[in-house]
């Protein structure tokens, strides 16, 4: 058709009148009456028509061939179409997106798609923020899941805080997606681990006999239970729901922690279950007066009621500081202290560990978390042989596979010493300690802990 019109346009034919017409002007015949006939309408139209004709003649030879155009607009909008269709499918299967507002100072790889909200900040001091409680809420953009987690300090992304402890958050039963709900008034799932080393404190002492996870025994054994450091209580919950006959006592000194783990983590207190503001280590010393959640007071003492414990649990660590001190000694601790930080100072002193072991009873067992940041292997042997050998004649170790962590179980008994006390033969220790090994695989299949405790070692001494 352009074709066409430029052989006109050379040609010197006009395009407004047919060829075989003789209309050169436009004819406009007034009849008397005001209209016009009917053949001069006719006429008329095809004067409009062919001036439209002529118009869009002129458009197309200034345009040129506009075959490269069209071609041009076609492939933009195929493009544009098939990157709509890219973009709804990749929504539709949940893929990860780079979250702007990410908190964490130093991101790992496995939290790189993760969105971090501020929930609750409790401070001692306001004008030091090193004081503060700060819980978060974790979304997770890959498996859609929910994360409460509770941290020393301020959680700004600029400076370090202190990672205490992390619950799982059950979403309402109607909810269209993780990103667009309010995580704040899920509750929280207590049946559920996320961290490794906690698994490992919860299983360990059933490893060793201290605790039973059939109910028909619960009659058998006392079932008492000390946790010295409360965090999100993900440990004590964890036991308290799925093992309702313990009797927990927990021992938390920061009230901040105390208060935050009632209103966010869903933490309860009642017959079973007691929770006091309180340093630990005061409990086996003289009367005193042990300030409940609730506000109210328990006027006890640990060594007036004679209880005997079958788990203890350390599980208090220090801040880290700054090695400022003109003291060699108080240089050495502090550098102790920053290289391995869990547990605190104060209770595994020569003191402190003589009354936890005489607070255990016969088949007791004592768990304490180690978090060496520096020198894994030099710093836990010498804190097995310096400091708990003196008291604890057998300590196992179970060296976990994905986090920092080492959790010590420590019995107050030597393996040949109780079999001669039941009067049974004495069995090697290398063969009590497989048999342990074994009870451990037995008990992560039932616990439901593969995931978590799979990879981790239990290693003897």
């Amino acid at each position: 058709m352009s074709l066409f019109f430029q052989l006109m346009a050379n040609s010197g034919i006009s395009p407004l009148v047919p060829p075989h017409s003789t209309l050169t002007t436009p004819l406009k015949t007034i009849l008397s009456d005001g209209g016009c006939s009917d053949d001069e309408e006719d006429k008329q139209k095809l004067i409009n028509t062919w001036t439209r004709r002529r118009c869009i003649w002129k458009w197309r030879r200034r345009a040129g061939n506009c075959t490269k155009v069209e071609a041009c607009f076609r492939v933009v909008s195929c493009f544009c179409f098939t990157f709509l269709l890219v973009i709804t499918f990749l929504y539709s299967i949940g893929w990860s997106w780079t979250i702007a507002d990410l908190t964490f100072a130093d991101v790992p790889v496995s939290r790189s798609n993760v969105r971090i909200i501020e929930v609750d900040r409790i401070c001692t001091k306001k004008e030091d923020f090193k004081d503060c409680c700060t819980v978060v809420d974790i979304l997770d953009y890959a498996s859609k899941t929910a994360h409460r987690a509770i941290f020393f300090g301020v959680f700004d992304g600029k400076s370090p805080t202190d990672f205490e402890s992390e619950v799982a958050l059950i979403p309402p039963r109607v909810y269209t997606s993780v990103f667009n709900s309010d995580t704040r008034l899920w509750t929280v799932d207590h049946t559920k681990l996320l961290n490794e080393y906690i698994a490992a404190m919860a299983i360990l002492p059933f490893v060793f006999g201290a605790l039973q996870n059939d109910k028909t025994l619960k009659n058998v054994f006392s079932n008492q239970v000390m946790i010295i450091g409360l965090g999100g209580g993900s440990l004590d919950m964890f036991w308290h729901r799925r093992f309702p006959w313990l009797n927990i006592t927990i021992f938390e000194l920061n009230p901040c922690v105390v208060q935050l783990a009632e209103k966010w983590f869903d933490t309860v207190s009642d017959n079973t279950r007691h929770v006091f503001v309180q340093d630990g280590l005061k409990a086996f010393g003289e009367k005193q007066n042990f300030k409940r959640l609730n506000g109210g007071e328990r006027n006890t003492s640990i060594n007036d009621s004679k209880i005997l414990y079958d788990v203890i649990v350390i599980d208090a660590c220090n801040s880290i500081k700054n090695i400022s001190s003109k003291n060699f000694k108080n240089q050495q601790n502090n550098l102790f202290n920053n290289q391995m930080p869990c547990p605190a100072s104060n209770l595994i002193s020569p003191a402190s560990l003589g009354l936890i072991k005489r607070k255990l009873s016969r088949k007791g067992v004592a768990i304490f978390n180690l978090l060496p940041l520096e020198n894994e292997e030099v710093n836990v042997n010498r804190f097995v042989q310096r400091r708990l050998a003196a008291h604890f004649p057998t300590c196992i170790r179970y060296r976990m596979a994905k986090q920092a962590n080492n959790i010590l179980a420590c019995l107050p008994y030597s393996i040949t010493e109780r079999r001669k006390s039941s009067k049974e033969p004495i069995e090697p220790t290398n063969e009590m300690f497989i048999f342990w090994k074994t009870r451990l695989a037995t008990l992560i299949r039932e616990f439901g802990f593969k995931d978590l405790l799979g990879d981790s070692t239990l290693m003897n001494f």
